[in-house]
Formats: structure tokens, sequence, C-alpha cells
């Protein structure tokens, strides 16, 4: 099914990026770390080794999540069994040292509360310890940073009920990760966004799309093409078939002119 799933993504222009989502099926609000008792990091690398090879001949498979929402980890705080800065900058660096591993993009994600978020971060979103502690690579440009960011129908924010909003939002995501591209000279990649387009969340998502419009900063992976995801719903109604229109008006807004991706049976990668 996957390989399926890949090989029609290709024929469409469609990049893929795989993440390590969670060690076992439904475990994600359990896994807070990159690893577990049953799976160490050497096992981890194991896995990302297999990755790897597995999608080598693969040219829409361009990048690694290392961790999704890595909730229970710090950043910079000298403990190595939970500093996420550190852990991310072996397994990144560890992947790109293997044969085919340079290929790959390597995102990764933020923490929930670590340094301390004073306005509340979603997880995946707090990067304040960037400022002083950056994650090193090997290869500085193959480092994406990748926030993940939502509105009301996920988690009640305070700044969502605050008499400004959504005025107040653009400051409250530039002090989360605007100003990455600014400090570090690598980019961020939002890797999660989205919600139901109605009320509040609608307000939210419109100001969202003209953040990202207005910083230059409109490559995201939105969340999610099935519909069954209870607090945000997807990009088709829950008969599987009939696109939200509302959502896709709302990402030809993002970007009204997507590049256009063409793999040719040589290797060869095409950008229209």
């Amino acid at each position: 099914y996957q390989r399926r799933v890949r090989e029609a993504s290709a024929e469409r222009g469609i990049l893929i990026m795989l993440d390590l989502h969670s060690f076992k099926p439904g475990t994600y609000l359990e896994d807070g770390l990159w690893y577990d008792a049953s799976h160490p990091e050497t096992l981890v690398l194991q896995g990302w080794n297999k990755l790897i090879t597995r999608y080598a001949n693969q040219p829409n498979v361009v990048a690694f999540d290392l961790k999704n929402e890595p909730f229970a980890t710090t950043w910079d705080t000298g403990n190595l069994a939970t500093d996420w800065d550190k852990a991310a900058a072996r397994i990144g660096n560890h992947i790109l040292s293997q044969p085919n591993g340079d290929k790959y993009l390597i995102f990764v994600e933020g923490t929930a509360r670590s340094p301390v978020c004073p306005d509340a971060c979603f997880y995946g979103e707090d990067f304040l310890g960037v400022h002083t502690a950056p994650v090193k690579l090997s290869t500085k440009n193959k480092l994406v940073y990748s926030p993940h960011v939502y509105g009301p129908s996920v988690y009640p924010q305070p700044y969502f009920s605050a008499p400004t909003f959504p005025a107040n939002m653009p400051a409250i995501w530039d002090a989360h990760y605007g100003f990455i591209p600014r400090e570090t000279g690598n980019a961020f990649v939002i890797g999660e966004w989205g919600g139901i387009y109605s009320g509040k969340d609608q307000v939210w998502l419109d100001a969202f799309v003209g953040y990202l419009k207005n910083s230059s900063n409109t490559d995201t992976f939105f969340w999610c093409l099935n519909p069954d995801s209870g607090d945000t719903g997807g990009l088709l109604e829950y008969d599987w078939k009939t696109p939200d229109v509302a959502k896709l008006n709302l990402l030809q807004k993002l970007v009204p002119s997507p590049t256009k991706v063409t793999f040719g049976a040589d290797g060869t990668v095409c950008l229209d």
C-alpha cells in the first residue's frame, strides 16, 4: 500500500516527508522522547538506515522528520537523556553520513515547554532554545526547523481569547519560531497546521495564511488529507471522496502557483 501511494504521488509531483510518529500504532501521546525502553537510540538509528536504503531511488521522498512532537524533551539543559537539540544533531548527522543519506532534508520539530514558553506553545512549536543553542548539522543547509501550529479547535490557548485576536498572533508566531531564518540562516517549514474552516478557527486559519505570505514562508505540510482527524477534519469530507473546497481555496490563496515537479525515468527531477 505504501509503495502504491509513494509511486502514485511521484506521478503527480507530490513530495513526501517521512516521520517517526510513534513507536506503536496510536501511542503518539505517550511517545514524548525520540526513544523509549523498547527502542533505544541505537535501534532508532538502525530504523533510519533502513529508510535511507529503501527510498534511495525514490526521488519524491525528500525529507525525514526526526520525531513527531517530542513534548517530553528539553533543549540545551545538559541532560543528554532529554536534550532534543543534541539528539537531533546526533541523529541528523548520522543520517547524512550514510550512503545516500545526504539526499534527504533533516526536519527538526520544537519542544513543548523547554525553554519555558511564556505564552503557551503547541507540541513541537517551542524553538526558543534556538536563540542560544541552534541544532548543528555537518551540512548546515540540510537542516529545516519544523513547527507544528494549530488554532482554537485543537486547544484553547489563552491568546485565542485575547480582545486583540487575531491581530495578536503574528507577534506570537514570531516569538515561537519566526526569528529562525534571520538568526540562523536556516529555513522553517510548518510541518502541521490545519483546523475546521468555520468560526474562530476560520479566523485563525485566515490570519495564519496572511502571516505565512507576509513573511515569505509559504512552504507547509497541511494536516490532513483524511477526514477523521477529530479536532481538525481533513481535505476530504467524510465520504472520503468529496473535497473540502473551502480548505482547498485557502491553500490556493497561500500558494497560488505551486511548483510543478516531474520525475524522469532516468532519475532526473524537473521543476517548473
